[in-house]
């Protein structure tokens, strides 16, 4: 009876919707400018920067505030434009994974022991079955000063 039970209960964890389809990682290029990747599972679409309002909740790009660094203007690739039926509206939207490019405005120059800089990305991820609720993901990295 145990064994059978065992086996349901990992069967139906298989039919489980991801609740984490989307992992985030950021990279320093320059002191002055960030590249924050999404691996997005198979599957999931995670929406755009400019999906319009009116649909699913749009990805948002900020700063962890310490008063020494702002954002610029954050660019994102070309998304991928459809018509989503339950909002009625177009929706932008990134599969497989994405690069935004952050760039960084410091109130000081960044010393050689480099300073560590957070963002938090809100979005939201949705599959052709489920959407999740938004969710906020922060990520860090190391800036080194010039």
């Amino acid at each position: 009876m145990k064994l059978l039970i065992l086996l349901v209960g990992g069967a139906l964890l298989g039919f489980a919707p991801n609740l984490n389809p989307v992992h985030w990682s950021l990279f320093a290029s320059s002191p002055t400018m960030l590249r924050l990747h999404a691996d997005i599972d198979s599957g999931y679409h995670l929406y755009s920067l400019t999906t319009p309002k009116g649909g699913p909740i749009r990805t948002k790009i900020r700063v962890v505030e310490d008063g020494l660094v702002t954002l610029g203007e954050v660019a994102q690739p070309k998304p991928d434009v459809k018509r989503d039926a339950t909002f009625e509206v177009d929706v932008e939207t990134f599969s497989g994974s994405v690069d935004f490019e952050v760039p960084l405005k410091w109130g000081k120059p960044v010393g050689a022991a480099g300073k560590q800089v957070n963002l938090i990305a809100r979005y939201q991820a949705c599959s052709d079955v489920i959407c999740l609720p938004p969710v906020e993901r922060t990520v860090s990295v190391l800036v080194l000063g010039r």
